[in-house]
């Protein structure tokens, strides 16, 4: 979820491995929009495991985490995966609606238009 404007992104994996996860952020994310400057996620084992944090050093990312057992310090992607999986429980698979979820939440009309940090 880019915080500034957003807008979230979301892949369907067959695992949640470093691996996997290293290799969905390289070929998914940073091939469709470029190296982030930081990434911040939670403290799940995936993203705290030597495989991806060498990823996040080759590649430059300034690697940030939430606060241990509290969730609601990242309430905006707390939301999103709240939202995402409530509307994923419905027979179709996740590979088929996750590409009409996005663009439902992408486009959803409670969204305001990003603006600018006051100079």
């Amino acid at each position: 979820m880019d915080y500034f404007t957003k807008w979230p992104e979301a892949y369907a994996l067959p695992d949640h491995e470093a691996e996997t996860v290293a290799e969905a952020l390289v070929n998914n994310f940073i091939t469709r929009f470029g190296v982030p400057c930081e990434l911040h996620s939670d403290q799940g084992r995936e993203f705290e495991s030597v495989v991806f944090q060498e990823c996040c050093r080759l590649l430059g990312i300034k690697k940030t985490r939430t606060t241990t057992l509290r969730p609601q310090s990242d309430g905006l992607v707390e939301r999103f995966n709240r939202t995402l999986i409530h509307e994923v429980q419905a027979p179709a698979g996740l590979d088929v609606k996750l590409p009409s979820l996005l663009m439902a939440y992408r486009s959803a009309s409670m969204r305001r238009p990003p603006t600018l940090p006051p100079s």
